[in-house]
């Protein structure tokens, strides 16, 4: 909050505090606009290593509320939404077997970052809300949907740059190679329109249009093939910097795992055992038949 730094006005012959008068809010940052703007500004710089976080598929009732908390410190701050009395930020995919979590922790435990994965395998994702025709359009090709949705990173994280460029790049993995999508979509503030086109490639598809849930804030719906990606990491894991244009620089691919680490991180998907049963909500019939209780697992990938 910003306050005026004079303490008393004369109204006539009333004094009047300035506290009486309305409070001014200052634009925040939250820490995915800051790591986008040091990945915009400065993308050739290096990438941390990786052996400080650990990715991890929120399961347990626990880590579940431990995302939602995070994303309502988040977007509340931001003015997406209003306060709520259990201090969580929810949407109505948590309740589909076909939303997945995946967050960061780091050495401490703490949660450092998390993105949603939302899959159209039974009911339509969430941006079907705003631009239902316009994903029709992909679906009529045969392509199976993979939105990004919720992606925060914590406040004040000194290496929000690493965790961006880790969360997208483990997100890209687990979207590809366990949920099988053929393309990404994401609904955009306009203010990350920039690093979605020029860093990661995305094409716009659509207008901008005002998004209801965060209380009509603007939004631009983002979409990249998993096929081009996949292509443009290997591309930018190959090639040497010599022979790198100065586009090909920009993009966030060339901090991605290499081969051998992709290959490592893909194993470590796939080993883990009946990740779609322990994804679905604890009701779900095949929880019930098998006795598995959601909230005693927690699943680490790498």
């Amino acid at each position: 909050m910003i306050w005026n730094t004079k303490k008393m006005k004369l109204r006539g012959n009333k004094k009047t505090s300035f506290n009486e008068f309305p409070q001014v809010r200052q634009k925040k940052h939250s820490s995915v606009s800051v790591a986008i703007k040091k990945v915009t500004e400065n993308p050739e710089s290096p990438i941390l290593a990786n052996d400080e976080y650990t990715l991890k598929i929120a399961n347990s009732i626990y880590d579940k509320k431990r995302v939602y908390r995070l994303a309502y410190e988040i977007y509340l701050d931001k003015g997406f939404i209003q306060e709520n009395n259990k201090k969580e930020y929810t949407i109505k995919a948590d309740l589909s077997p076909d939303a997945t979590i995946l967050f960061l922790e780091d050495k401490k435990g703490h949660m450092v970052g998390s993105m949603t994965l939302i899959t159209d395998s039974s009911q339509e994702v969430p941006a079907s809300n705003l631009y239902k025709s316009e994903l029709n359009q992909i679906k009529a090709k045969g392509n199976k949907i993979v939105e990004f949705s919720r992606f925060v990173i914590a406040k004040d994280e000194r290496n929000s740059k690493e965790i961006l460029s880790l969360l997208t790049n483990y997100t890209y993995l687990y979207a590809y190679h366990q949920l099988n999508g053929d393309v990404i979509v994401a609904q955009v503030n306009p203010s990350h329109q920039f690093f979605y086109k020029h860093i990661l490639q995305f094409d716009q598809l659509g207008q901008e249009k005002e998004c209801p849930v965060v209380r009509g804030a603007p939004a631009v719906l983002m979409v990249k093939s998993m096929q081009e990606m996949k292509k443009l990491i290997e591309i930018c894991l190959k090639r040497s910097i010599e022979k790198k244009t100065k586009k090909m620089k920009r993009l966030i691919y060339n901090s991605y795992f290499n081969a051998e680490k992709e290959a490592d991180v893909i194993r470590k998907m796939r080993s883990l055992k009946s990740i779609e049963i322990y994804n679905r909500p604890r009701n779900h019939p095949i929880l019930q038949r098998l006795k598995l209780l959601t909230h005693r697992r927690t699943s680490a990938i790498v």
